[in-house]
């Protein structure tokens, strides 16, 4: 019996290098409708993929939940999106807001320090990444970029990729 794709599937893959080597790699598919998806093309992929805002939108409302502690993969995701990417926190509640139907009140700051213990142990468990980070790297970077998401700050704020840290900024109108 075969099996259509689900509402959110991810396809696995396995490329081979011209030196021979096989690297093996999954792509989380979701594929409900959703006007506030953005799909922009990847040019190292090859292939369109969601958008920076997008993929930051989810991984912020997943590691504001209890979810974390199954999903703390995404705080390592939202250091890596932090790292190569600006961006506008504008932009960025306009799809919160829009995709997920959350306000910023409804965040759960879970990188609190009673769940520290919980959070280390979950990325100490976690396999898969090669030189993977200190976890200590993973949540200062992490605690920066969600800080404003947590204390109700709505404007007026772009991210500095570079120095990971959140600047004011006026947008051009």
């Amino acid at each position: 019996m075969s099996k259509g794709l689900d509402t959110s599937d991810s396809l696995s893959f396995e490329v081979t290098t011209i030196s021979e080597d096989i690297i093996k790699f999954d792509i989380d598919m979701n594929i409900k409708s959703d006007s506030i998806v953005a799909i922009s093309f990847n040019n190292m992929l090859q292939l369109n993929t969601y958008s920076e805002y997008t993929m930051m939108s989810d991984k912020i409302v997943t590691v504001s939940s209890p979810k974390i502690y199954r999903r703390v993969k995404d705080l390592y995701d939202i250091c890596v999106l932090a790292s190569l990417y600006q961006f506008e926190l504008n932009k960025l509640i306009r799809v919160l807001k829009i995709k997920h139907r959350i306000e910023l009140k409804n965040l759960n700051n879970m990188l609190k320090a009673e769940n520290m213990s919980d959070i280390y142990h979950a990325y100490d468990s976690f396999k898969g990444i090669i030189n993977k980070p200190d976890i200590a790297v993973i949540m200062d970077i992490a605690q920066k970029f969600l800080c404003p998401f947590y204390n109700g700050i709505e404007a007026g704020l772009i991210w500095d990729n570079r120095n990971c840290l959140w600047k004011r900024y006026s947008p051009l109108h």
